[in-house]
């Protein structure tokens, strides 16, 4: 419609703060003609502005030759006639022209579409579904490398870290523990990580980057350190009783001026005792059940072990978690005690200390504990 183009022609003309005039906002206006002053029979394109009382000035297209729409005459203030540029007229124009182009070019399209869109759909979804099998496969593919990959790392970090340990073994010293067993006790050195060994270390495996332990010590060796592993000749499972280190830049916590004392207190059952505590026990419901949770009682034993930390063996108060070595009397029947330093880099001599304050700090009667135990002198071995 002319108006419409009037309208759009106009707006570049409109000073901030003015207002465009259109049939759907201002409904209730009126149209009128022009007065005499102005040639109405004219085909310019022209607009009327309407200054009203208020100061709001309104830009109104005419709606045909001569014809102009206008608020309730008691409001204005002033009329004025302009013609409008024929530059700006064109431009509109041209606007106009592009904006039926367009619409034109997509009503073109969607018939296109519409016609050709069945097929198009039905290739598109059959090569789509090509494509996501392929990705699909890839990926499965991709997987099955990297899982593959992660085995063969675990498998070479493992051979890495057993030749680590046996370079390490031979370096070992004297390994020494106050013991009442009647027999040799045997010591491996393994590494110190929390997720390498048996029962719930299995379980911790799975949350160290690429389940590799393994990997995770040899990148780490120095924080962890290593342990002394003891056992009996005839068991097959041992238990950490102190930690060594190798290296200067090792963790403090394994330091000769950090050490204290760690007590082990092995008492073995009959798997007749086993079964009855066993039968006892509404969570456990077979010996299977309670090795995997309890290594040690593959070989029968209830390990409990106590290490005081080198501040309780200064200030002579135990934690609640090593309460029971206070008036320890280390005379329970088919209990094996197995004393020594944290710190198994130190030498006897001052092992021989440790354990001394340990007795007079927490009142363990020294006559008991030379009726129970004697200083082993063991070797390292794989």
């Amino acid at each position: 419609m002319m108006d419409d183009i009037v309208a759009q022609a106009l707006k570049p003309l409109m000073p901030k703060g003015s207002i465009l005039y259109t049939a759907r906002r201002f409904p209730d206006w009126e149209i009128v003609a022009a007065d005499q002053a102005w040639p109405i029979y004219t085909a310019t394109p022209s607009y009327a502005t309407i200054t009203l009382h208020d100061g709001t000035v309104y830009f109104v297209p005419f709606a045909a030759p001569g014809r102009f729409a206008r608020p309730p005459a008691d409001t204005i203030k002033s009329v004025e006639f302009h013609a409008i540029p024929a530059a700006l007229m064109a431009q509109a124009y041209k606007r106009k022209q592009q904006r039926q182009t367009l619409h034109m070019s997509m009503l073109i399209i969607v018939l296109i579409v519409g016609y050709f869109a069945p097929r198009m759909i039905r290739d598109y979804r059959q090569r789509q579904y090509q494509q996501d099998m392929a990705t699909v496969r890839d990926l499965m593919m991709e997987k099955e490398r990297n899982e593959q990959q992660l085995i063969r790392q675990r498998s070479e970090d493992r051979r890495t870290l057993n030749l680590r340990v046996a370079e390490l073994t031979e370096q070992i010293g004297d390994v020494w523990v106050l013991t009442n067993a009647t027999e040799p006790v045997v010591a491996t050195l393994s590494p110190n990580h929390f997720a390498m060994g048996l029962g719930l270390a299995k379980v911790a495996a799975k949350v160290v980057k690429d389940e590799n332990p393994a990997g995770d010590f040899l990148a780490h060796e120095d924080k962890y350190g290593y342990r002394i592993m003891l056992r009996m000749p005839s068991d097959t499972i041992a238990f950490a009783q102190s930690n060594i280190t190798f290296s200067d830049t090792a963790n403090s916590g394994h330091k000769a001026d950090a050490s204290g004392v760690t007590v082990t207190v092995a008492t073995k059952y009959t798997d007749e005792e086993i079964a009855t505590q066993i039968a006892n026990h509404p969570n456990i419901g077979s010996r299977a059940a309670l090795e995997e949770f309890y290594p040690a009682m593959k070989d029968g034993y209830e390990r409990r072990q106590y290490r005081i930390s080198a501040a309780e063996l200064a200030s002579g108060e135990l934690t609640f978690a090593n309460i029971r070595v206070k008036n320890m009397s280390f005379d329970k029947p088919n209990t094996t005690y197995f004393i020594s330093a944290t710190n198994a880099n130190l030498p006897m001599a001052e092992q021989q200390r440790l354990v001394d304050k340990l007795m007079t700090q927490f009142n363990i009667s020294r006559q008991a504990m030379a009726q129970c135990c004697r200083w082993q002198q063991i070797k390292a071995s794989r």
